[in-house]
């Protein structure tokens, strides 16, 4: 809208603590071309007489369940409202690659590009791609700090202070506002298919370790621009790595503040299983130890290597 000054905008919201929150931000700034209406966005027809070139949904209620989907904004009920059922219209997407017909779907891309926020190759501060190699400008990320290393562990537990899902939590606060937190996390849990006595973050962080690479890997016709590291069988330990952000030193970085830094906190907390005579703990942790082990010889070996990429000539 600021950038559009020649452009009349007119924002329609049904709650009013939703309407009171953009009138404050709206006094803020200085936009002549925006003016607000409390109502149902239901009555468009009533308000407007083909008068509106284009529709923006902006964070629309989705209806995840499929007997609400007559509810949906995007239904054909909704679209013949808006008379868009026979010319062509355009869901603006800002390099998400949404898809606001298929819920599950559109939290999936959701997440992937929060990922991407966290590891630098997309920005909140501007729309588009804002790194995929050259020179790593950190100061391009003011409203979420990126990642500093460039590395995000994906673990059974917060182990670390840049756990997937504390950086999650991270962006949701940025994007959304830390009010809404907990709602955006019970929200993106049950899209993801919550089980029954299930917490959130549990069912998140099992989308992440189970099938967020799975995702990726189809997106990207197994050609991924994030890499996942992935101890074995048992998943003990799993990082994320950006490949525009990958250099010699990133697997001797995954081994050294990570694999080993885990390593130590996984003996502390057998030791401590083992006091508190929880069997079923010190076997899972017994297991993750054993796994362990043996990553660390493998990438030991290739980190010892410094690999480098010339990514023009593939991976």
């Amino acid at each position: 809208m600021i950038d559009n000054k020649d452009i009349n905008f007119i924002g329609i919201e049904k709650f009013d603590s939703v309407m009171v929150r953009a009138i404050e931000k709206l006094e803020d700034v200085e936009l002549d071309n925006l003016k607000l209406i409390r109502t149902d966005a239901l009555k468009i027809d009533e308000i407007f007489d083909k008068e509106i070139d284009t529709i923006y949904l902006n964070f629309s209620d989705p209806w995840p369940k499929k007997k609400h989907t007559k509810r949906r904004l995007t239904s054909p009920l909704f679209l013949e409202i808006y008379d868009v059922q026979d010319i062509k219209y355009n869901i603006y997407e800002k390099d998400i690659g949404l898809n606001l017909f298929e819920t599950e779907d559109t939290i999936k891309s959701f997440i992937s590009y929060a990922v991407g926020c966290m590891l630098g190759r997309y920005s909140l501060d501007e729309e588009g791609l804002t790194f995929a190699g050259g020179i790593f400008d950190c100061h391009k990320y003011t409203k979420l700090e990126v990642d500093e290393d460039g590395i995000l562990p994906i673990l059974s537990d917060t182990w670390f202070e840049d756990d997937i899902i504390e950086e999650l939590k991270r962006f949701l606060k940025a994007a959304f506002g830390e009010m809404y937190l907990p709602e955006n996390m019970e929200y993106i849990a049950d899209t993801l298919g919550r089980k029954s006595g299930e917490s959130a973050e549990s069912t998140i962080r099992n989308y992440f370790l189970k099938d967020f690479y799975k995702d990726h890997l189809q997106v990207y016709k197994k050609r991924p621009i994030y890499w996942m590291f992935t101890s074995g069988k048992e998943k003990a330990f799993n990082c994320l790595v950006y490949l525009h952000r990958y250099d010699k030193t990133t697997l001797s970085r995954i081994r050294k503040d990570y694999l080993h830094e885990y390593q130590a906190k996984l003996d502390r907390a057998i030791a401590q299983a083992e006091d508190e005579g929880n069997v079923k703990l010190t076997s899972l942790y017994a297991k993750y130890k054993a796994e362990l082990f043996e990553f660390d010889a493998k990438i030991k070996d290739l980190a010892d290597l410094q690999i480098e990429l010339d990514l023009d000539d593939g991976v």
